[in-house]
């Protein structure tokens, strides 16, 4: 009985200790006020003494931006010229007629290399080609008996660009790539078409003064409707439209149409077709209508004149909604 009395006594003095220290851990006294949030921030470093980007340094945000442009595929001082007209047309037809890509493809790289502009340009649409023709691999059906075996239908082209890999996603990832940096190298060597390429996933017709990609690409662009291959702007209608003052890419699209000659019969003419237009137009309400006749004929008059001063302006509300 003794025993167990003296076991409880020891429980009440240990819990009684615990108590006690829990007490003095915790106590504060009345006078102590918890410190002011204001003399709490004093204890922090002042933002002044913070690092900072020093001027004329790229950001981390910038630097990673810069990494994911494709690199220039000639060096950085090669100084950039235009081909003749004789070999820019030449350049165009072997892309469609030359039944080795690879080996030509090495020929354009060591003109591309002295500065050749259309050489650099012609490179990036023969890798745009070759990726397309090697994105996916022929899987012929399942033999029918009394039946000849399916043939490839790109067997022709795969082998024009045979040597550039085996067909597949891979191979026309990397084949893309390689458009990309030698269109980024053409605009680099001057190329205007490839500048206005270039430029078109930037930001135009911003606030503020007109930057230096908006500057480069429009002079770009005055340099195109000078040479008058209007056919061939068709496609980049919508970078015009981003660049002007007449932001309807249809206006566009319609003006270089009626500039460029007649397509030939059996020519694939789209977009400058006009049956393939009608759907297109059959949505637009009779207010975008007058809009669409008011900013084409702007545009005709521009370009005809040759006042292409007039295409950049800021055109007024009563010339943009007639």
């Amino acid at each position: 009985m003794n025993t167990m009395k003296a076991g409880r006594k020891r429980k009440l003095l240990f819990a009684s200790l615990v108590f006690a220290g829990l007490a003095l851990v915790f106590y504060r006294p009345a006078h102590e006020q918890p410190a002011p949030a204001v003399e709490r921030e004093s204890e922090l470093p002042p933002t002044g003494d913070l690092p900072k980007t020093p001027a004329g340094e790229t950001t981390k945000a910038e630097a990673e931006t810069e990494a994911t442009a494709p690199p220039l595929r000639v060096a950085a001082g090669v100084r950039g010229y235009r081909a003749s007209p004789a070999e820019r047309a030449d350049y165009s037809a072997r892309l469609t007629t030359e039944a080795n890509l690879l080996l030509w493809s090495q020929a354009l790289k060591d003109r591309a290399n002295t500065g050749d502009a259309d050489a650099a340009a012609s490179l990036s649409a023969l890798y745009t080609y070759c990726a397309e023709v090697l994105a996916y691999p022929f899987v012929p059906l399942k033999p029918v008996a009394n039946r000849p075996p399916q043939q490839d239908p790109n067997a022709a082209a795969k082998l024009r660009c045979a040597g550039m890999g085996e067909p597949g996603q891979l191979t026309a990832f990397n084949l893309s790539s390689d458009a990309k940096a030698w269109r980024r190298t053409a605009a680099h060597l001057g190329h205007a078409l490839s500048v206005l390429a270039e430029s078109g996933s930037a930001r135009m017709r911003g606030f503020g003064p007109i930057s230096p990609t908006e500057l480069q690409a429009r002079m770009a662009a005055e340099e195109l409707l000078r040479e008058g291959d209007y056919a061939a702007l068709v496609r980049s209608s919508p970078i015009f439209a981003t660049l002007s003052g007449w932001r309807m890419q249809l206006a566009w699209e319609i003006s270089f149409c009626e500039l460029s000659p007649p397509c030939e019969r059996g020519q694939r003419c789209y977009p400058c077709d006009p049956r393939g237009r009608e759907p297109r137009l059959a949505i637009l309400s009779p207010r975008e209508k007058r809009m669409l006749a008011g900013q084409q004929l702007q545009i005709l008059q521009a370009i005809q004149s040759g006042n292409f001063a007039e295409l950049w302006r800021k055109p007024t509300d009563l010339e943009t909604e007639p």
